[in-house]
């Protein structure tokens, strides 16, 4: 009897500690995507944020293009060709500023009129800078850049705020 007893406490205390580490398990899991999830949204509202400020500068008549001219930038590589990036190239297409090409760590949009590179592709000659529209890897996306032998790496948000 006692035998039976000790083997349906250990089954218990087994059961017991299943549980325990199973609802640890799916907790810690819960957390990490509710945590992904606010890092997300945290960027995108800080994208929304950085939009509209780039909407009161064109609304106050600033411009990208003359902010790059007169720090005598006159050809430029953007890094990071999603929606700031895109943006970027559509606002400089038809100006006196040259777009040499794209850049991005994974290519996968396709923009007519302009050719896009993996970082260690991408030729160094003629750039004056390179525009980073990947603001939140700006810092290790810089460095990787300088690595690579560019010059100039200017931040998007940096030029945004400047034109305030």
């Amino acid at each position: 009897m006692r035998k039976l007893m000790a083997a349906i406490c250990a089954g218990c205390i087994c059961i017991m500690a299943g549980g325990i580490w199973g609802g640890y398990w799916m907790g810690h899991k819960y957390c990490s995507r509710l945590m992904d999830s606010k890092k997300l949204a945290d960027k995108h509202l800080h994208m929304v944020r950085l939009y509209d400020i780039w909407m009161m500068t064109k609304q106050n008549g600033a411009s990208f293009e003359q902010f790059l001219l007169d720090k005598g930038i006159h050809t430029i590589a953007i890094y990071g060709m999603s929606y700031m990036g895109i943006r970027l190239f559509h606002e400089l297409e038809h100006g006196n500023v040259h777009i040499a090409y794209g850049m991005d760590q994974e290519v996968k949009a396709e923009i007519p009129r302009l050719k896009i590179y993996k970082p260690d592709e991408a030729s160094k000659d003629g750039i004056d800078a390179v525009i980073v529209t990947a603001i939140f890897a700006f810092d290790i996306i810089k460095k990787n850049l300088e690595q690579l032998g560019f010059g100039k790496i200017i931040s998007l948000d940096e030029i945004i705020y400047n034109l305030i």
